[in-house]
């Protein structure tokens, strides 16, 4: 096979403020059904593909579902999300649970990862601004794949994945000794697409140390005078940066843990946006410690921070810290409207599409962004 890894990803001469959105997948694809297993994991790239991970066959799936035009509407209100999918798919309500969701800005079509517990199966539906809900077919599309590097242990499986402009990072565990992992492929993804792969090593502020067995559970890409990095989050709360242009095949790479959130968390979303000239990163996590010390009046609580936090001087085992005692810190905050949040995807720089909780009943719904 002429697929080869990368040494080096892309040189830093590829600054991030230079680079062109890359067209996401190789031709010629091939119009069928890509066979898919299992869906693990979906991102939402440019030029109307979706990236799907199928963890049975240890691949990468690049599908063209050509959704490019911008659809009509402001954005989706369904009441009770779950009771009109199960709807859609004949499903009971309780056989039927929301995994993910991502969004594509481009066009405000929101793909909505479902679970389908009585049949053990992952599936896809999408929602229109407009509400319209529909399952997503993979019977018949225009597709290709590329298949995961295997390590010692096998391949690795994709717990999260993330579009950077004209290459996919994902974050993957393997059971060897350094589990964690960063893969990066850059575009186009097809059969003979190359590879970075990185062992990634963290300091948890929480915990005191440094580890390389969890995964990244969110991410997103961010650029800081002018180099380009993938921005983490792990459970007890340390959001952590890597430099994608440092990323070698085969290296230990030490992310630098650059705020910690506190311990008893779990990330599940994170993106970067900017509104009325202030850079900001928003972060939703389940608090799996609520019961006993509960942040917010329910599990699901969101934060805010500066993203000039992310290019402080202190790091690691000088990182700042989420201050619990004073959570009225204005570079961190706590957001009241985003409580209850389960899942969500940024739609543009002022709005969210989210799922939430409110008070039991789980809507779809645009939150405005703080």
């Amino acid at each position: 096979m002429l697929r080869r890894l990368l040494g080096v990803v892309l040189t830093t001469s590829l600054g991030f403020a230079t680079v062109a959105t890359a067209n996401p997948l190789a031709g010629p694809l091939t119009d069928g059904d890509p066979g898919i297993k299992s869906i693990d994991t979906i991102a939402v790239a440019s030029d109307g593909v979706l990236l799907i991970s199928d963890g049975t066959n240890s691949r990468i799936v690049g599908v063209q579902t050509d959704d490019i035009k911008k659809l009509p509407g402001d954005g989706p209100a369904v009441k009770n999300i779950v009771k009109e999918i199960a709807g859609r798919l004949g499903a009971a309500d309780k056989d039927v649970e929301i995994a993910e969701i991502d969004v594509n800005a481009a066009t405000g079509r929101t793909y909505v990862l479902v679970k389908k517990l009585d049949e053990k199966q992952n599936l896809i539906v999408t929602v229109d601004p407009d509400g319209t809900i529909a399952p997503l077919s993979l019977k018949a599309v225009k597709h290709t794949s590329v298949s995961l590097p295997k390590g010692t242990a096998g391949a690795p499986r994709v717990t999260e994945m993330t579009w950077a402009k004209d290459r996919l990072v994902c974050s993957a565990r393997t059971s060897e000794e350094f589990a964690s992992k960063l893969i990066v492929i850059p575009a186009p993804i097809g059969p003979e697409a190359a590879f970075g792969v990185i062992s990634a090593e963290t300091y948890h502020v929480a915990h005191g140390k440094w580890e390389t067995k969890a995964p990244m559970a969110a991410m997103f890409p961010y650029e800081e005078n002018g180099k380009r990095y993938i921005v983490g989050g792990f459970g007890c709360t340390p959001v952590v940066k890597y430099p994608i242009d440092a990323i070698q095949n085969g290296a230990k790479v030490k992310g630098e843990s650059m705020i910690e959130l506190g311990s008893g968390n779990r990330p599940l979303n994170m993106f970067g946006y900017t509104k009325d000239g202030k850079a900001s990163v928003i972060i939703n996590t389940f608090r799996f410690h609520h019961a006993k010390a509960p942040l917010s009046p329910m599990p699901y609580w969101t934060c805010r921070f500066d993203q000039s936090i992310l290019a402080a001087d202190k790091k690691n085992e000088q990182a700042m810290k989420r201050n619990v005692k004073n959570p009225a810190d204005p570079a961190v905050t706590m957001v009241d409207s985003f409580h209850g949040v389960m899942h969500m995807g940024k739609l543009d720089d002022a709005r969210a599409v989210v799922v939430k909780d409110n008070g039991g009943q789980i809507d779809l719904q645009v939150l405005a962004l703080p």
